[in-house]
């Protein structure tokens, strides 16, 4: 009884493909189905029966070297990630510094430098605005 209903589905799967009918309506558009339409001039299309052969294995050393090759791109991308990740750190700690720097040179209060012979000399008020002007622009640059 088993052997009869796998024959039975055998050659049902093998003898069964599909039919399709071609038709226009009044509108003029083309309709496919199944079944021809009543009282409309449908034409039967060929339809190719699906392939019985089944589709190849890939090569085994083919196999390989795709593996390969995507071992390769998968390593690139991890240290393109971590190359960028230090660069993303880094920027960060410089834009925190320019800041803080900022910030401190923003303060009131007397600036001064050391020249070569140990002496002090204090910053004009034209001198630190130009400071503090160039460290914004520093901040800005650093911590977009």
């Amino acid at each position: 009884m088993r052997i009869a209903c796998m024959v039975a589905s055998l050659l049902v799967a093998f003898t069964a493909q599909a039919q399709v009918y071609k038709w226009v309506d009044e509108k003029g558009q083309t309709h496919y189905e199944e079944r021809p339409p009543e009282g409309k001039n449908a034409t039967k299309m060929d339809v190719p029966a699906p392939a019985k052969e089944a589709p190849q294995p890939a090569d085994s050393r083919d196999l390989k070297q795709q593996e390969q090759e995507f071992r390769r791109r998968q390593l690139q991308r991890q240290q393109n990630d971590a190359a960028e990740d230090r660069k993303r750190l880094q920027r960060e700690a410089a834009c925190t510094e320019a800041r803080r720097r900022l910030e401190y040179e923003s303060q009131r209060g007397r600036f001064y430098s050391t020249d070569e012979k140990g002496e002090k000399r204090f910053r004009t008020d034209e001198e630190q605005a130009a400071v503090v002007e160039a460290t914004r622009k520093r901040v800005e640059d650093l911590c977009r």
